[in-house]
């Protein structure tokens, strides 16, 4: 059997990040992530994004490599995106926070990516602003003019418009 060169380096990233988790886990003591675009802190980073409930010492060590890696500008779009979304999850903080991640600094960094794109319309047919999805489903399917599912969910907002237009009238 053989195994891709893709796939090993996933394995060991994943193995690694697994290390990590577990002696941050069993550590009392705070925690750092060096944060250097040679080594695999980034991957560590992603991993402990995408972990549910983290201990306090988890948060602080995301927060502060996050943060050190941002200052290095070594983040990726993708990175940003994520720790965005889990930053409206943050109860310490607003909801508009993990937005303006999103729609700052991860659409600053690439204006057409589509995930960030959709989340945000999502969001904003969620927050009742009609309007700003209205502008991003178009933005999407002028990147992908053939997306059903972006067609429909741009004709469902159009009628929620026009049903909160009809409503606001009466």
């Amino acid at each position: 059997m053989k195994i891709s060169k893709a796939l090993l380096v996933a394995l060991v990233v994943g193995l690694v990040a697994i290390v990590f988790l577990i002696k941050i886990s069993s550590s009392k003591k705070s925690v750092e992530i060096p944060v250097n675009k040679s080594d695999n802190s980034l991957e560590i980073i992603a991993s402990l994004m995408a972990k549910n409930n983290l201990s306090a010492e988890e948060q602080s060590a995301l927060n502060n490599a996050f943060a050190n890696a941002y200052q290095k500008k070594i983040l990726t779009k993708e990175l940003l995106f994520e720790y965005g979304k889990q930053q409206l999850n943050n109860p310490e903080l607003r909801p508009m926070v993990g937005i303006g991640i999103i729609r700052d600094e991860v659409l600053g960094l690439d204006s057409n990516y589509i995930p960030a794109i959709e989340f945000l319309a999502e969001k904003s047919v969620q927050s009742g602003q009609f309007d700003k999805a209205i502008l991003r489903y178009k933005k999407l399917l002028s990147l992908q003019p053939e997306n059903e599912k972006f067609k429909h969910q741009l004709d469902e907002v159009l009628k929620m418009e026009s049903g909160s237009a009809i409503n606001s009238k009466q």
